[in-house]
């Protein structure tokens, strides 16, 4: 009577379950909401969503919610648990200066005031934490972000530390395939390690830089091409024997394969789709590829729900989805075509996000490179790995593909910029690629035309801002971007550090921006300049006028804006001081921007005229050396805006600036609490639109 009750029940529950096909539904809402949490403006097309799902099923509905919960409870509870300081662990491995230091607290990156200490060291000291900084430029890096999909709380930092003892530290598998290859091969090096490490480190920076470039530094990312021509040869040498001899060998061999790369995302989702639909197969199951593509989406976003601000997660399961999902248009002739255009489309929004620009001609460069990896680079090394003795023979081969690499970056690098992806606007750009693959389904002509059409859509915003905006950009240092509408006038202040100039240019180019008219100077200080010269060194950007302190105008007009320059009375001897100083007057708006001067300047400061400052830059990311009481009674200003460093030994903002901020009543906004801030500008209102609300 039990067994009969059981099996009821579980034939009530297998009723509930999604059917064949309609796994990915449940999948793809359930990823959607997940990201509602860092893009909330995603919600507004919640209500579409879920009446979308209804209206295919309410069961499908009901799954979507249930597991949606789950993932979503997941991450608050890690959110708000808090981090525990250790005060003692073990030092896993060294990079440079950065140990890696695991804790009964967790996994930590440790940086002391003394030198590197070896693997194996077990060490105590008095920690301190270090706040992982939350990128809000478009392209730059999230500590935040890495540490939470890496699995690590956070950043450590001891003047001193105490070695307690050492221990010996088990060497991994890929450790000692690594020693292996850098013993026996000099070459072939960095393909070995690419395909069976999955690192691209044995390649050296210039090689790297230029497949990034193309487009194809997939071919080297170990992923489900890779696994799916290790398994046809594999499958091929094992045929003699009996299926399910054969699948054990199999899976253990992609097994290994997987704990080699240390858990490769892709290479996990191809190893289990390769694995779900031999199974499914050998049980005559109803269930499709797709269908095991969205329980392993699922099942990871349930237990590792921050795996989504891993790049190689958003790149494979987003390119993954879309092939499975047009399987149909790919029984062509023309099925590479199909896939490059698919691959392309697909990733555009995230590469942009990560790099600024794409590469037109990899549509045709990934089939080649397909074709290539498939047809030597793969086999060859495999065949290499066993026999080293080999390498002298293939090498030619392989340095033939490096020419034709620094061949295409000379001739076929045609990069292109596709503004407007991110974020929210990355779901609107989704959902027309949507419609485009059902639409042109199993036409080319139609694929294609209608893909270069929401390219040259969103191309538009290269046209300029329909309203003024002015922006405090997140760059570790100063950094402020004007924009009149329509590309009347694009001025640059500042550019912060060399270290996010790459994430500020980046930024730039997803918003549309391509030629500068203005670019200024304020001083000389590395937080201030070091970006502006990567700017005017990037032969992408077309730049006008480069003001510095030592080519001051008094007035200038640029579109609809009028600058005029604060002209110092005296030479000062600080740097910081000599800094351009002006005021921008725009659309109605007055804008006062100070670079770096202190107190002996803001006493001359515009003569000493009385001004009326609607918003004020404030001068030294808010030192106590400057913005005295004296020099706020003068501007009369009602806006603060304060772009401060990541870090600093300095108090910035000194609390007695912020106390004299709020004594005159005026609004604050930070880069540490707000990030990268927009304000548009209206005739008559101020919006501002900040990266994070405090």
């Amino acid at each position: 009577m039990f067994q009969a009750l059981v099996q009821r029940r579980l034939r009530t529950f297998a009723r509930s379950l999604p059917r064949s096909g309609d796994f990915i539904v449940v999948a793809v809402g359930v990823f959607v909401i997940r990201l509602m949490v860092d893009t909330p403006v995603l919600i507004i097309g919640l209500p579409g969503l879920l009446y979308w799902i209804k209206w295919l099923d309410k069961r499908l509905l009901v799954w979507t919610l249930i597991l949606a919960t789950a993932v979503l409870a997941h991450v608050g509870i890690q959110s708000i648990m808090p981090v525990q300081i250790p005060d003692q662990g073990i030092i896993q491995a060294v990079d440079d200066t950065r140990h890696y230091l695991k804790s009964e607290g967790g996994n930590f990156y440790l940086y002391t005031g003394e030198a590197p200490l070896p693997a194996g060291t077990v060490v105590s000291g008095d920690f301190m934490l270090l706040e992982a900084h939350q990128q809000s430029l478009v392209g730059g890096f999230d500590q935040a972000a890495y540490f939470a999909a890496e699995k690590i709380q956070g950043t450590l930092y001891a003047d001193t530390v105490t070695v307690l003892s050492e221990v010996p530290i088990r060497r991994t598998l890929s450790d000692r395939v690594r020693t292996y290859i850098d013993a026996e091969f000099s070459d072939l090096n960095g393909y070995m390690t690419a395909f069976f490490i999955g690192e691209n480190t044995g390649f050296d920076d210039t090689f790297n830089a230029r497949i990034r470039a193309l487009g194809i530094s997939h071919i080297f990312a170990v992923s489900g091409l890779h696994v799916g021509l290790l398994a046809l040869f594999l499958e091929a040498l094992l045929k003699r024997f009996k299926p399910a001899f054969k699948l054990s060998i199999i899976g253990l061999i992609l097994t290994g394969y997987i704990i080699l790369t240390q858990f490769s995302i892709s290479l996990i989702r191809a190893v289990f789709i390769y694995g779900f639909i031999r199974l499914n197969h050998s049980l005559k199951g109803p269930f499709t590829p797709l269908d095991g593509l969205a329980m392993i989406l699922c099942g990871s976003l349930l237990v590792h729900p921050f795996i989504i601000y891993h790049p190689a997660f958003l790149l494979s399961y987003s390119v993954t989805v879309v092939l499975l999902m047009m399987a149909p248009t790919l029984k062509t002739r023309w099925a590479p075509i199909y896939v490059s255009i698919y691959a392309f489309m697909t990733t555009l929004p995230i590469i942009m996000s990560m790099s600024g620009s794409v590469n037109v001609a990899s549509l045709g460069l990934n089939v080649l490179a397909v074709f290539v990896l498939g047809s030597f680079l793969l086999p060859l090394t495999y065949v290499s790995f066993f026999v080293p003795a080999l390498e002298p023979l293939v090498w030619p081969l392989f340095a033939g593909f490096e020419v034709l690499v620094n061949a295409a970056y000379t001739h076929l690098y045609w990069p292109i910029s596709v503004p407007f992806v991110f974020g929210g606007f990355a779901g609107i750009y989704y959902l027309a690629w949507g419609v485009i693959c059902v639409v042109s389904h199993g036409n080319l002509v139609k694929l294609s035309i209608l893909s270069a059409s929401l390219l040259t859509l969103f191309a538009c915003g290269r046209f300029g801002p329909l309203m003024p905006q002015l922006t405090m950009l997140d760059v570790d240092g100063d950094a402020f971007l004007y924009q009149a509408p329509f590309n009347q006038c694009t001025l640059l202040v500042d550019g912060g550090r060399s270290y996010t100039a790459e994430a500020l240019k980046t930024h730039l180019k997803n918003h549309g921006v391509t030629t500068i008219d203005v670019v200024i100077t304020t001083h000389y200080d590395a937080d201030h300049h070091e970006g502006i010269d990567a700017i005017l060194n990037d032969s992408y950007f077309k730049t006008g006028l480069h003001i510095t302190p030592d080519s001051l105008p008094e007035t200038l007009s640029c579109g609809p804006a009028q600058l005029t320059f604060d002209q110092p009375a005296l030479a000062y001897p600080s740097r910081n001081n000599r800094s351009v100083a002006f005021l921008l007057d725009a659309h109605g708006w007055q804008v006062l921007l100070t670079g770096d001067i202190e107190a002996e300047r803001e006493v001359d400061f515009w003569q000493g005229d009385p001004l009326d400052v609607d918003l004020l830059k404030v001068s030294h990311h808010g030192s106590k050396s400057s913005t005295s009481e004296a020099f706020l009674t003068q501007i009369n200003a009602d806006i603060a805006l304060i772009n401060l460093p990541h870090s600093s030994r300095f108090e910035f903002p000194h609390p007695t600036v912020i106390d004299q901020l709020n004594a005159f009543e005026m609004t604050i906004y930070r880069t540490d609490y707000h990030g990268t801030t927009r304000f548009i500008l209206g005739p008559k209102w101020l919006l501002p639109w900040p990266a994070f609300r405090p």
